[in-house]
């Protein structure tokens, strides 16, 4: 597998310590959410940020470790999250990660190419997409086809169990 190299495993943990991240709180990341730019999407669905914050606590209260990788030209504050919340940094490449995340996490977001990164990369990886914009289904079939399951709002995204270890 390329991307457990040790070449691909340094440069993720070189990277990793520019932004004050260390691997290991990575590789316990349940449920990893990838946020497009929150004024798009605020302005196409007014109830965005409270569907999202709903799916965080209801993720936490699961017991679930959840991170959040904000879009790089996201400029809004971030959002108020409870503590335990993983904030990642906007400006890290998400490709950066893929390879140190663990098999069973579910990645969670906006329509992004993101998405279609991981499945090329990761192709095994729980992946949902939400559709913010009810208008627009331009991209539905495309997801669906490479295995991103498209739901209409963060309240439809199942709540993975978390496994006794």
């Amino acid at each position: 597998d390329w991307l457990k190299t040790q070449f691909l495993q340094e440069l993720s943990a070189k990277f990793l310590e520019l932004f004050n991240l260390k691997v290991e709180s990575l590789k316990k990341i349940d449920i990893l959410i990838f946020l497009d730019v929150r004024k798009d999407m605020n302005s196409v669905n007014k109830n965005y940020e409270e569907q999202l914050v709903a799916f965080i606590l209801k993720s936490l209260n699961n017991d679930l470790q959840v991170a959040i990788k904000h879009h790089p030209r996201d400029s809004q504050k971030d959002l108020s999250l409870p503590i335990d919340v993983l904030s990642i940094e906007r400006s890290l490449p998400a490709e950066l990660i893929l390879n140190i995340l663990a098999k069973n996490i579910m990645l969670v977001g906006d329509f992004s190419t993101v998405f279609m990164d991981v499945k090329l990369m990761r192709p095994s990886i729980n992946c949902q997409v939400v559709q913010t914009n009810p208008a627009d289904t331009s991209f539905n079939q495309l997801f669906e086809d490479n295995d991103i399951n498209v739901r209409k709002s963060y309240l439809d995204i199942l709540i993975p169990v978390k496994k006794i270890k």
